[in-house]
């Protein structure tokens, strides 16, 4: 197979995944009229239309899913050796992601079987450590994109002091200088001593949970929360979330396809959505 073959297959694959000649071209950096032309290039190709076009939106024929399941098989193929190459450390399948202040175990692991279902496996990293994708409230580098902007507020047990001045003293998070220690020191009531220091976000759920203090925590991880309630409704911030793939990663088909998970359960999660239980 040709490089320009390949390249077909691989901007099939984004329409394919995206159900959306539009979509893909936004992806890939392409023109749709580009898309188009490459897409009718491989349907000559195969003598068979690979899409069924209802609008803006197409649907995968017969045909076209058997490309598929054939495109997918030779994009694992690629990242494979590639991916040996690259990071000889790494594991075939494997996509790690280095996630700031308990993202991972909130955000992104309940829906890591999505990945595992299909043969890959994720690997969440403590923030800076060496990975194909960081998550980060702080631009983990010069090309990463904001993906998400995250609600927070004050949440403590529905049982605890319900005085807002006297009520439950406060459950530090995060080390001197951080932003949820910044939070703390700048509430307009009185912190008092602290109960308890939280290493994050994740660890300070179970501390609220039982009734120790109250603290800082994302609206979105705490919604379905049974037990738990807002204190001051004016204790409100709101934080950025960036996203970035190590360049060495970044033509890796399962980087990417992590990536684009990794921002559409971002974008549910601030929006109050139904995370997404199907790959992009």
């Amino acid at each position: 197979m040709g490089a320009d073959d390949w390249d077909d297959l691989r901007i099939f694959r984004a329409a394919a995944t995206r159900a959306s000649l539009s979509a893909a071209a936004e992806l890939l950096g392409l023109h749709r009229s580009f898309v188009s032309r490459r897409v009718a290039r491989l349907e000559r190709h195969f003598g068979q239309r690979l899409f069924a076009r209802t609008g803006r939106a197409v649907r995968l024929t017969e045909a076209g899913r058997a490309v598929l399941a054939r495109a997918d098989g030779m994009a694992r193929l690629y990242d494979e050796a590639r991916f040996g190459l690259r990071c000889p450390a790494a594991i075939p399948g494997e996509v790690r992601i280095a996630a700031a202040e308990g993202l991972a175990g909130w955000l992104l692991a309940p829906f890591a079987d999505l990945f595992a279902a299909q043969g890959s496996r994720l690997v969440f990293l403590k923030a800076g450590a060496r990975a194909e994708i960081a998550l980060d409230f702080h631009p983990p580098s010069a090309r990463a994109r904001r993906i998400a902007r995250l609600d927070y507020a004050v949440y403590a047990s529905a049982a605890a002091d319900p005085d807002p001045y006297f009520g439950p003293p406060w459950i530090e998070q995060g080390p001197p200088g951080s932003t949820l220690r910044e939070w703390l020191e700048e509430a307009p009531v009185p912190c008092g001593w602290a109960a308890a220091r939280a290493e994050d976000e994740g660890a300070a759920l179970p501390l609220v949970r039982a009734g120790i203090g109250k603290t800082w925590l994302p609206v979105a991880m705490v919604r379905g929360e049974a037990g738990l309630v807002r204190r001051d409704p004016m204790l409100a911030r709101r934080r950025d979330l960036w996203l970035s793939v190590a360049g060495w990663a970044r033509d890796l088909d399962r980087v990417r396809r992590a990536a684009d998970w990794v921002e559409l359960v971002a974008k549910a999660a601030a929006e109050g959505a139904k995370a997404p239980r199907r790959l992009p």
